[in-house]
C-alpha cells in the first residue's frame, strides 16, 4: 500500500507507534522574572531539516524538528525522516502557549501529539528550556539535554506546483494554490486531504494530513521534493515517487 506525500498510502498499515510523553515535567524558572526577550522577535518558523539524527526525549530520536510561534502560542512538530519508521512522517509534538524570563524559554504545553491516533490529546505541562537567539538561528535545549539549533525559514505555496498530478491512473495528487490538496488512491480505495507548503531554499515540502477517508486526524510529512518543467509532462518528484502533470 502506497503512502501519501511521503508516498502516504500506508497510513492503514502503518504499526502505530506508542511514545511516551513529549515532554517531561521540569519546574519554571526560580522566581519567575521579567519577561526578557520579547516574544514578537520569536514569531516565524524555526526549522531544523534532516541532516543526522537527535535525541529529542530520552530514548526517543527524530531526524528533523520545526517549532511555529504566532504571538505567544507555539507547536513543535518532530518528523522521522527518510530512515525512519514510518519514513518522513510526524512522530511526535508538543504545543501550547510560552512566555520568555531572560535567557529561559518556559513552555506551557496544552496538548500532546498521540501516534495512536494520529491527533492531538490534552496534555498539560510546562518545560524550561534554555535557548538564545543569534540572528536567524536560534538555540533551544531539548529534554534530552541536546541544544538543537533552528533556522528561521520561510514556506510558501509556489503556483507551479499547482495542479493535477498522477503516478498511474489509480493514484492521482490535486494540488491548490490556496494551500490544500486532495489524494486519491482508487485499488486501496483511500481518499486524504489536507494542507501543503515548501521550503524552497531546502527543497522540502511540509504537508499535514488533516482527513483520511471519514476520520479526521492531524498527521504531518516533511519530504524533500524536486520539480522538473523541462520534461513534457512535468515531473513532480515527492520523496521516491515521482508524479507527472496531467
Amino acid at each position: 500500500m502506497k503512502r501519501f506525500y511521503s508516498p502516504m498510502g500506508t497510513f492503514f498499515c502503518l504499526i502505530l507507534l506508542v511514545l511516551p510523553f513529549l515532554f517531561t515535567a521540569c519546574e519554571s524558572p526560580p522566581g519567575g522574572g521579567t519577561p526578557g526577550v520579547p516574544s514578537v522577535n520569536l514569531t516565524g518558523t524555526w526549522a531544523k531539516f534532516p541532516n543526522g539524527g537527535f535525541e529529542y526525549v530520552p530514548g526517543e530520536t527524530a531526524a528533523a524538528m520545526i517549532m511555529e510561534i504566532i504571538g505567544n502560542a507555539y507547536t513543535i512538530v518532530f518528523y522521522s525522516g527518510s530512515a525512519g519508521t514510518p519514513p518522513d512522517a510526524q512522530i511526535g509534538g508538543i504545543k501550547g502557549t510560552f512566555t520568555v524570563s531572560g535567557e529561559t524559554l518556559v513552555l506551557n504545553s496544552t496538548h500532546s501529539w498521540d501516534s495512536t491516533v494520529f491527533n492531538w490529546d490534552p496534555f498539560i505541562d510546562d518545560f524550561s528550556s534554555d535557548f538564545s537567539l543569534s540572528g536567524n538561528t536560534l538555540t533551544v535545549s531539548l529534554p534530552s539535554g541536546v541544544s538543537l539549533d533552528l533556522t528561521k525559514t520561510v514556506f510558501t505555496r509556489p503556483p507551479a506546483l499547482s495542479g493535477t498530478w498522477e503516478i498511474t491512473p489509480d493514484v492521482t495528487l490535486v494540488v491548490s494554490s490556496t494551500g490544500s490538496y486532495q489524494y486519491t488512491d482508487t485499488s486501496e480505495q483511500m481518499s486524504q486531504s489536507g494542507t501543503w507548503d515548501v521550503s524552497e531554499g531546502n527543497s522540502y515540502l511540509r504537508t499535514l494530513a488533516t482527513l483520511q477517508d471519514s476520520s479526521t486526524l492531524s498527521y504531518g510529512f516533511l519530504n524533500f521534493y524536486e520539480y522538473d518543467e523541462a520534461p513534457n509532462p512535468d515531473t513532480l518528484t515527492i520523496g521516491e515517487q515521482a508524479y507527472t502533470r496531467q
